[in-house]
């Protein structure tokens, strides 16, 4: 984690930026997910903004020109020093980059600031998941983590037909 820390403080091709919400949902819009799956995101990142406001947070990496290309939503839980992962995307032309750890970088060092001592990634892949987690997984697992496991939340979701 801090060779890839040191690739992103010395590359400039990218920068570090604070989106919107808005700028973040037209950006996670653009990852090619379904779109059933984009709705409940997009549903989900708003109540979280509307029930906790400022506490929900936007960090972004950017090209030179504004646009943005990888992002993560985290929420603030000051009372148990703790944040908490929401979200996270990047697009295809990011995937060859250090965007992810731009976004991590800018997200633990305000996280620093404010005196969070627990960052909750989410989301690690454990045997039986589909493989694509595994990279992933293993990016999250060189920031000193400490997995735990909890019981798997059951899910169901529709697809919308595409007319």
């Amino acid at each position: 984690a801090q060779r890839h820390r040191t690739t992103w403080l010395k590359q400039t091709e990218l920068i570090s930026s604070r989106p919107t919400l808005e700028e973040f949902l037209e950006a996670y819009r653009r990852c090619g997910k379904e779109d059933s799956l984009l709705t409940i995101f997009d549903t989900a990142i708003r109540r979280h903004v509307e029930a906790h406001g400022d506490r929900v947070r936007f960090y972004g990496v950017s090209t030179q020109d504004g646009t943005l290309v990888a992002g993560i939503a985290t929420l603030e839980v000051p009372e148990i020093a703790l944040e908490h992962h929401i979200t996270s995307f990047l697009l295809p032309e990011a995937r060859k980059t250090v965007a992810c750890t731009g976004f991590l970088d800018a997200w633990f060092t305000d996280a620093k600031t404010r005196g969070s001592r627990f960052l909750e990634f989410d989301g690690f892949w454990s045997p039986g998941e589909p493989s694509s987690w595994k990279g992933f997984s293993a990016f999250k697992a060189q920031y000193v983590t400490n997995y735990v496991r909890y019981p798997k939340s059951l899910w169901r979701w529709i697809p919308k037909r595409r007319s």
